[in-house]
């Protein structure tokens, strides 16, 4: 579907729920790219604003539905949450997080891309 092939899949998911059809999408990544797509994955919660009061991203993880940790684990533990309600330098201080985040994961794989070819 990609010549030559991903650096990088981004999985988006609102903080709070991990849906059938997220999941169903997920699985469906896993088939067409293959299982070994996971190691180009970033999982990226949105509404972190929603987290409860002093609650933590990997304390939400921590006691989520299994498929959810089992996703965010078979990712390398690679998670990041955006508030929806950031703007201005936070805003961007969460984007070049991100970038970096991106940028460290390529450079872990060596710069190889996902392919499903044998």
């Amino acid at each position: 579907m990609t010549t030559p092939g991903v650096h990088a899949f981004l999985i988006i998911l609102a903080v709070g729920r991990f849906t059938p059809e997220e999941q169903k999408t997920v699985q469906f990544i896993r088939t067409i790219f293959g299982h070994d797509a996971a190691k180009y994955c970033i999982v990226v919660f949105t509404r972190e604003d929603q987290l409860e009061e002093g609650q933590t991203l990997q304390e939400f993880i921590r006691n989520a539905k299994p498929e959810l940790r089992e996703l965010v684990q078979a990712c390398g533990n690679r998670t990041i949450g955006i508030n929806n309600r950031l703007n201005g330098e936070e805003l961007e201080k969460k984007t070049k997080d991100l970038i970096q985040m991106i940028e460290n994961m390529v450079r872990n794989n060596n710069g190889t891309y996902n392919t499903n070819e044998k």
